[in-house]
């Protein structure tokens, strides 16, 4: 009898102890991403020869991926600049740019949680087409590819952050206000343009309700913040922008709910 009972007793250990590692398993295999990975970028920024680089965004999933390298190919007539891998905790993710720019590599030495966007700045070349254009390279990582795009203004056209201006001193000139805030509802001043004629000092919060604002011109007689969400929120600050400025994005890929 009192053998039969140890006999059990070591069956049910055998089981529990199976049962135990296929459980370990199963919660580390739930660890790592479920999603697809790399996500495409979140925007395509519209590049000017000559002028500063600007930044392409891949959004976060929240997800835990594996080690891995990412390899990134840079558009035609475009070099990378600067690639921000974001890493959190105590990873240190090592970072190769090419001498020419035209691609660039980066490590993730040990799982990780995707909680920041992956950031790679292009600057267009001098060797552009006058015509401009779209041109796409790519980011590779996990085995899997997607698009990094961008747009090349045609050299005829005026500068982007001038001809915002223009439109922005145009449409006070019609309200016939001098001063006022200039938003656009896309990055590179592009989609629907908006204007907060006179507004008032800036310790006061407006709210653009279901308006979102990418992109903005300063002519009042301040410098103004912007947030990603309603209330004005020092820790949502996503930009400011000084007197007579202008800025064609807003920091990490943000939108703006409201501003002072």
């Amino acid at each position: 009898m009192t053998l039969n009972l140890r006999r059990r007793a070591a069956v049910l250990a055998t089981a529990l102890l199976a049962f135990t590692a296929a459980s370990t398993t199963m919660l580390t295999t739930a660890a790592t991403a479920q999603t697809d990975f790399p996500p495409p970028q979140s925007n395509v920024p519209t590049l000017q020869v000559g002028k500063p680089a600007k930044t392409v965004y891949y959004p976060p999933d929240g997800q835990v991926h594996p080690a891995m390298t990412i390899e990134i190919q840079a558009p035609d007539y475009t070099r990378i600049t600067r690639v921000n891998l974001n890493c959190t905790g105590r990873l240190t993710c090592p970072v190769s740019i090419s001498d020419d720019g035209t691609s660039a590599t980066g490590r993730f030495p040990a799982p990780w949680r995707f909680d920041t966007s992956l950031e790679v700045d292009l600057q267009a070349t001098e060797d552009a087409p006058t015509q401009g254009g779209t041109f796409t390279g790519t980011l590779t990582a996990d085995g899997n590819t997607t698009p990094l795009t961008v747009n090349i203004q045609w050299r005829g056209n005026p500068p982007i952050d001038d001809e915002a201006r223009r439109q922005c001193r145009q449409a006070l000139d019609g309200l016939e206000v001098i001063y006022g805030l200039c938003l656009w509802s896309e990055q590179d001043f592009g989609g629907r343009m908006w204007v907060e004629p006179n507004p008032t000092g800036p310790n006061v919060c407006h709210e653009l309700g279901e308006r979102r604002a990418r992109s903005a011109v300063n002519f009042t007689r301040t410098d103004r913040n912007l947030y990603a969400y309603t209330g004005c929120q020092a820790y949502n600050s996503i930009a400011t922008i000084g007197v007579n400025q202008v800025l064609d994005h807003f920091n990490r890929d943000l939108s703006a709910g409201s501003w002072t």
